[in-house]
């Protein structure tokens, strides 16, 4: 159990309502637009790499134990790739051109087919979520547990430094602002290949908790920013484990600004809502609003994105706006179709006919809004990813009433009849 706080038990035992909700993710793959590809020079004892890698050291570490050769015998030198997102952070399609190249005593170039690509990936942990919590007479959060079940990818990659894996820590959201939490973790045996993907634990933390808070809002008749906002409560550094504390002023002000930015007030017609999600990633701060029009014969088309950040100050605008942009298309692809189904030991999604990943026709206009601050210069390659798939569920539950709680949406609201006539709420 990573985290248990007060009394749970008690606590939610004793609440005037209770609500609970359970949340399921998909096996996710990388499908870079680059296969894995490299190209190797093995011979007269050294070895020479031309290679995209996140992850240079240990590339040369293990192709030198490889190859029986000194690490100062491995020459990386680092390409552009075309895309990564996690998956060059392993060596093992390098290490294949080098055992080659040193087999036929010449340079070797190898470069996977998509098929290859996708079956061999180191895939982002499916989960299973169960967040239950007791609420008092006024709607307000005063216990939460969360319950994660999944394959944690530190046992498949032999960490043995996180006893409860990376998937569910003891700072996790919300970890620090409800009293009695309990934060509980099962590890799930499983031999498929884990390991990071853009975002990794927070695209699944993230997905269960701002549904649930959505849904939370939605008990207490309360808008869903101002019921997020209360139950930050005031700005402040909260601590939550040890020397982390949790900066609760900059999540409210990306809040408080992607509010404004989507003029989240606005009356809009039937079919038509909007859904907010916000939080951290890598330790910037990002709020989203996501706009849906759900069809009548439950198709969808998303028309804007709205997204406040806060990741420092800002060197590069353009570049930054780009990584903002880039995380928003492809969490989005993601979230409506993609998923890795594994039978019999093979993926069964092998290429973009079965893994559908964003297509230019799903791209909606995307407005970013970074908001100035003195703190340190922080990253953006990952916190746009966690926060489109809630927003985009809480958005299809405020068009149509019903609650999509298992990724991907895929064919979810292509029910015979469509969906129920009317909005839920008018947010």
């Amino acid at each position: 159990m990573p985290r248990n706080d007060g009394d749970f038990d008690a606590t939610v035992a004793a609440a005037d309502r209770q609500h609970a909700a359970v949340y399921e993710l998909p096996f996710l793959a990388h499908v870079p637009m680059e296969p894995l590809n490299a190209t190797a020079s093995v011979g007269e004892g050294r070895c020479e790499l031309w290679v995209g890698t996140q992850n240079p050291e240990d590339l040369q570490k293990c192709v030198a134990q490889v190859l029986r050769l000194p690490r100062e015998r491995i020459a990386i030198r680092m390409l552009r790739a075309g895309g990564g997102f996690g998956r060059r952070y392993y060596p093992d399609f390098a290490i294949e051109a080098a055992v080659l190249s040193k087999a036929v005593s010449r340079p070797v170039q190898v470069l996977w087919t998509r098929e290859d690509d996708i079956g061999y990936d180191f895939y982002r942990p499916a989960a299973v979520y169960r967040l239950h919590a007791g609420l008092d007479a006024s709607g307000k959060v005063i216990a939460w547990r969360t319950r994660l079940a999944n394959a944690s990818r530190s046992s498949c990659l032999g960490r043995d430094d996180a006893p409860h894996g990376t998937e569910l820590d003891e700072y996790s959201f919300p970890a620090g602002l409800v009293p009695n939490l309990r934060l509980e973790y099962s590890a799930v045996p499983s031999q498929a290949p884990l390991g990071q993907w853009r975002g990794v634990g927070d695209t699944k933390n993230m997905f269960a908790v701002s549904c649930f808070l959505d849904e939370l809002a939605v008990l207490a008749g309360t808008d869903p920013i101002e019921y997020f906002l209360e139950f930050l409560g005031p700005d402040r550094r909260q601590p939550v484990v040890g020397d982390h504390a949790l900066d609760v002023s900059r999540i409210r002000a990306v809040s408080r600004h992607v509010a404004e930015m989507c003029k989240w007030g606005e009356p809009r017609p039937d079919g038509v809502g909007r859904g907010f999600a916000a939080g951290y990633c890598n330790t910037t701060f990002i709020a989203e609003v996501v706009e849906v029009h759900v069809r009548r014969d439950g198709t969808l088309h998303i028309p804007r994105v709205w997204a406040a950040v806060d990741c420092g100050p800002v060197v590069n605008p353009s570049g930054a706006r780009g990584q903002v942009v880039g995380g928003i298309i492809d969490a989005l692809g993601v979230a409506l179709r993609c998923e890795v189904d594994i039978s019999g030991g093979i993926a069964v999604s092998d290429n973009f006919d079965s893994y559908l990943p964003a297509r230019i026709g799903d791209v909606p206009d995307i407005e970013v809004d970074f908001i100035g601050s003195d703190a340190r210069v922080r990253g953006l390659g990952e916190c746009a990813v966690p926060p489109l798939a809630p927003a985009l569920c809480n958005a299809v539950f405020a068009a149509t009433g019903r609650r999509i709680r298992r990724l991907p949406i895929g064919d979810q609201l292509l029910a015979p009849g469509g969906y129920p006539a009317g909005r839920h709420h008018g947010l």
